[in-house]
Formats: structure tokens, C-alpha cells, sequence
């Protein structure tokens, strides 16, 4: 049912263009709302080569947008027998476990003149996480939020090495008791170099429409939290493994500089790539200790460490295409970031990806 009333929603919109035109452009000039459009449309235009770019002919937008997203995190460790299980005890240990995220799905609707809109979106399933996000651009600049809060029941583990002169060559799929709880937020901010001739909004929002390609060099400032807690006994195997660690927070900040392009192969097509590695300036972790009895019945918080780790390297990467007609507009879009961390013998890294599908009608 809330299918049908989006479809219909998006069909009365195709009506409203003509009755718009009914108006005169005194009447648009001297009213309180046609003022404000006038305003709006001089900011949208500063600055920009409209050979290159352009607005489409109608002002709003209505998108029905799908949203498919997930985060993988893996886990890497090396382990001295002879410190962690004591004297008698020989070998070392390569423990590596890799955890994804339930993979969300969320469909919403998102209304707007040019730049400036309003949407919502709702996860549809068990709603096993908790996703938000928060986005504004222009063709000069864009910034976007995100955060997402996941419960993990399930880990593959790879354990290779040799226990007292014996090889190990272990490889399982893991069913938690108790979940890993993860707790990821992410904010990017970029500038584009080129924003008189290149768009992010044509590729991204499609509230301008790229006439010819062009491309742009980028640099960008990203911030990224992560909160990683297993700290149960039913997960003292897993602590046992991460070196007695049983939370990891991390911190980082992240400089890149890249390069984009709108490749339009013909009329109403476009294509973007974006590229951007980055230089980890900021790499703050806390790491939370825990000591296991002997009979794996209890665990006590065994203090915490903070560490600062030197530069590391990240990537940041987006890909968009984009069908445009006269009143409406099909995009399909995605964007993949890589965060690295390593202190000691414990590595982590987090992949955090999602794509959209948007479906919109301009009025």
C-alpha cells in the first residue's frame, strides 16, 4: 500500500510543472515564495560555467531512495605461546577472525528545491542496527555524517601456526552467545577545486545537470570512531586471542587528496568516479584489558592502555551513474571506506560501504 501511494505521489507530481507555468513571471517576482526561489537560484549559479554545468528546467524534486549498506570488520593477532600460556608451552599463533555487520536495507522519500530538501528513510527486516545519517553539498563543497550501531552473532576464524612443535591449521565458522557490539560513526568533509565546471551534485543529489565532462582535483578532512566491545565471558576465547583485550576504541583523523570526474558518454547519461587516498594524522586507540579465572567462569577489568600510533593509510571511494530524461531521473551510487589500525601484535580493519538506488521526478 505505501508503494502505491508513493507511485501516485510521484505521478501527481508530473502534473504540477504545467499548472506552474501558468503563472506569470510578475506574479513569481512579486510573491513571498517567488523571492525566495529568486534568492536561491543566485547562490546555486555563483561561480559556476554553465557550458559545463547547468540547473534542470524544474526547481523540485521528489526521490524515492533505497539504501543497502554493511560493515566488515577483521580482526588480526599474533600470539607467543610460551608468554600468554607459560612455561612448558612452545609455538606461536596467527589468529584472524572476520565480522560483518547484519546488512541493513532502508527505503524513504526525499523532497527539495535545487540544493536544499527534507527526506526520511525507514529500515525495513528485524532492524538488527541502527543506522543515521546527515549530508549538505554544493558544487564547491560537501560533508556528510553517519553512524551505525550493530550487534554481531556471528565470526569465521582462521587460526594458523604451531602449539608446542605441532601445526595448527584451523578454519570455523563461530555462533556467539553474546554479541560483539559495534558502534561506528564516520564524518567527511571535501572540497572541489573545479566546482565552476564540475558538479557532485549532478552525480550524487541531481539537483544540477552536467553538460559535458569535467573533472576536478579534491582534498578532503575525515573523522572516523569506532567502538568494538566483546567483553563477556562467553567471549573469553576471543578475548584470549586479542592479546586479554576485550574493547577497542579507536579514534583517527584522515587528510586525503584525490581526484574526481563526470564522465558524460551522451545526453542524459553520466558517470562519476571518485578517488581519494588519505594520511591517518591522528591514530588514537584505548585498549581495555581483561584477565580470565581459571575456570572461564568469570572476567575482571584488568586496566586500559592508551596508545597513539604513527601515520597509516586509508582510502576513500565513490562510484555513481545517473540517468537523466526530462522529468525524471534514475541513480544508482555507492561509496567504500577503508580504516586501518595496528598497535603491537593487534591489527584491525573496518570496511564501511553502502549504495543507493534513488527513483525521482522533477516538478
Amino acid at each position: 500500500m505505501r508503494a502505491v501511494l508513493l507511485l501516485a505521489f510521484l505521478f501527481f507530481c508530473t502534473t504540477l510543472p504545467a499548472r506552474a507555468e501558468q503563472s506569470s513571471n510578475a506574479e513569481n517576482k512579486s510573491s513571498f515564495f517567488g523571492k525566495i526561489g529568486m534568492t536561491i537560484e543566485k547562490m546555486v549559479h555563483k561561480k559556476t560555467d554553465t557550458t559545463y554545468v547547468g540547473l534542470p528546467r524544474q526547481p523540485w524534486r521528489a526521490t524515492m531512495r533505497n539504501r543497502i549498506s554493511q560493515i566488515d570488520i577483521r580482526f588480526k593477532s599474533d600470539i607467543d605461546l610460551s608468554k600468554e600460556w607459560g612455561e612448558g608451552n612452545t609455538g606461536n599463533i596467527h589468529w584472524q577472525s572476520r565480522m560483518t555487520t547484519p546488512v541493513t536495507y532502508a527505503t524513504g522519500l526525499w523532497v527539495g528545491y535545487r540544493s536544499f530538501g527534507l527526506g526520511f528513510q525507514r529500515e525495513l527486516g528485524s532492524r538488527k542496527s541502527t543506522h543515521l545519517a546527515f549530508g549538505l553539498s554544493n558544487n564547491h563543497f560537501t560533508t556528510f555524517l553517519r553512524y551505525r550501531e550493530s550487534k554481531i552473532y556471528e565470526m569465521n576464524v582462521d587460526i594458523t601456526g604451531d602449539i608446542n612443535a605441532t601445526p595448527i591449521d584451523l578454519h570455523q565458522q563461530d555462533r556467539l552467545v553474546s554479541p560483539i557490539k559495534s558502534k561506528v560513526f564516520v564524518a567527511d568533509g571535501y572540497y572541489f577545486f573545479n566546482g565552476s565546471r564540475f558538479s557532485y551534485n549532478a552525480a550524487y543529489k541531481q539537483s544540477w545537470i552536467q553538460k559535458k565532462s569535467a573533472g576536478s582535483f579534491v582534498v578532503g578532512a575525515m573523522a572516523y570512531f569506532a567502538d568494538f566491545n566483546y567483553a563477556h565471558i562467553e567471549n573469553a576465547h576471543i578475548i584470549s586471542m586479542m592479546n586479554n583485550i576485550g574493547r577497542l576504541k579507536i579514534t583517527q583523523g584522515n587528510l586525503g587528496f584525490g581526484y574526481t570526474y563526470n564522465y558524460v558518454p551522451r545526453k542524459g547519461w553520466l558517470i562519476n568516479g571518485l578517488l581519494m587516498p588519505m594520511v591517518t594524522v591522528l591514530n588514537h586507540a584505548t585498549l581495555y584489558f581483561y584477565k580470565i579465572d581459571d575456570n572461564a567462569e568469570n572476567i575482571t577489568r584488568n586496566g586500559k592502555e592508551s596508545t597513539h600510533r604513527n601515520i597509516d593509510y586509508n582510502i576513500d571511494g565513490r562510484l555513481s551513474v545517473t540517468r537523466n530524461w526530462e522529468n525524471f531521473f534514475i541513480n544508482v551510487s555507492g561509496q567504500l571506506n577503508h580504516f586501518y589500525y595496528k598497535d603491537g601484535k593487534t591489527r584491525n580493519h573496518t570496511i564501511d560501504w553502502f549504495t543507493n538506488i534513488a527513483l525521482g521526478v522533477r516538478f
